[in-house]
């Protein structure tokens, strides 16, 4: 690292929460809902109104403090050309000082290390923890020379715009795979009989902490392993399952699973991605393929589009956590449809589902890419050279 880069606290180069005066009630507001996940650029969903909450103007930087917001990288810039705007109290608000890029600050605040001594900040209660501003102010940041952040800002820009294309192009192909599942499902007008009928399905296997140990201990699938993009694999826990009970619960590849409790009806299919027994708790339900009467791709395809068209939500009961239940998961109705059709007709959708698999593992990879890049420019550890400069595409 240059002698030229200063080793410092966030609130000593950034004002962090300013104290804005009041906003007229025309002002832009940002709710937590107008910052994408991982995005650059906050959008607004109206006026303020009579709304209280932060103060920020064009090129503040907003952070979630609450989880799972935080968590899940709620992190943006307001646009330029916002102006002074309002926002939801759940933000913190970073405004550069003098000799320090906005945009520099973003992408420091989005990287990996930023990220997580953040969330290691937080305090209060479950499922209600937040990191104050004052506590954000003291993370510690490396500012390097004012050239060196343009250049750092500049790479970053390409990256991040990159993924904002390739994100419009899985929206797309996710948008095309939805009609074709609503084609096929929602304007079938045939005869149809209940779930549990055409497919064999089950609720998974209740769990307590007795069971976290014993002398059968498999992985098993919970409702958080079970996303849009697919099974989730990297934080598989485990419980005891005697062998009665492996046989009952244990999956086999092309099982459909579905979430019964939380986020309801998020459905994937198992692929047997991980040797042995591998069972699944009672936040899922398996539904298998009946050979006479149905295929491992027409239970996955109905069940998502299921999710899409809002049968399984209008199913669902609870306050706080919604619930399938399993009673009204196996009496929904299932069109009726040969197997020797199924497999026909699926095949356009799962086709696109195919190539939206294949586009958010691009994604995937160049998030990943981006992690390492930033990680390493930030710290110095990788410098690009002066000549560059002749490169820069605007930046301020």
């Amino acid at each position: 690292m240059s002698e030229e880069w200063i080793e410092t606290k966030l609130g000593n180069i950034a004002i962090v929460s300013p104290k804005d005066p009041p906003l007229p009630e025309n002002a832009p507001f940002i709710t937590m809902a107008d910052v994408d996940e991982w995005g650059v650029w906050a959008a607004q969903s109206g006026p303020k109104g009579s709304r209280g909450g932060i103060r920020a103007q064009g090129s503040d930087v907003l952070v979630a403090r609450i989880t799972p917001c935080l968590e899940n990288g709620k992190i943006a810039m307001v646009p330029r050309d916002f102006g002074a705007v309002g926002g939801s109290t759940e933000f913190i608000v970073i405004r550069a000082d003098e000799g320090v890029l906005p945009e520099f600050l973003f992408r420091w605040a989005t990287s990996q290390a930023t990220h997580s001594a953040a969330i290691g900040l937080m305090t209060g209660t479950t499922g209600r923890q937040r990191v104050s501003g004052k506590d954000f102010a003291e993370l510690p940041i490396t500012l390097p020379p004012l050239a060196v952040q343009r250049r750092i800002v500049d790479l970053m820009a390409h990256l991040d715009n990159h993924l904002a294309n390739m994100a419009v192009d899985v929206n797309s192909v996710l948008g095309l795979t939805r009609a074709m599942r609503d084609e096929l499902f929602g304007s079938f007008d045939g005869p149809s009989v209940p779930a549990s009928q055409m497919f064999d399905m089950l609720l998974g296997r209740q769990k307590s902490e007795r069971q976290s140990v014993g002398d059968y201990v498999c992985p098993y699938l919970r409702a958080a392993n079970i996303g849009e993009e697919g099974l989730r694999l990297n934080d598989v826990q485990t419980m005891n399952f005697e062998p009665h009970e492996q046989q009952k619960y244990g999956l086999v590849p092309d099982d459909v699973l579905i979430v019964e409790g939380g986020s309801v009806g998020l459905a994937a299919r198992w692929e047997g991605a991980i040797l042995g027994t591998v069972g699944f708790d009672k936040h899922v339900i398996r539904l298998r393929a009946r050979p006479e009467l149905s295929s491992s791709e027409y239970g996955l395809q109905w069940a998502k589009w299921c999710r899409e068209a809002g049968v399984f939500e209008a199913q669902a009961t609870g306050i706080t956590i919604k619930a399938l239940g399993f009673g009204r998961a196996s009496a929904l109705p299932v069109p009726v449809i040969p197997l020797s059709e199924q497999e026909r007709l699926t095949a356009p959708s799962a086709g696109a589902e195919r190539c939206l698999q294949l586009l958010r593992s691009e994604v995937k990879s160049l998030q990943s890419l981006r992690t390492s890049m930033l990680s390493l420019l930030l710290s110095g550890d990788i410098v690009i050279p002066d000549s560059y400069d002749s490169l820069l595409s605007g930046v301020a």
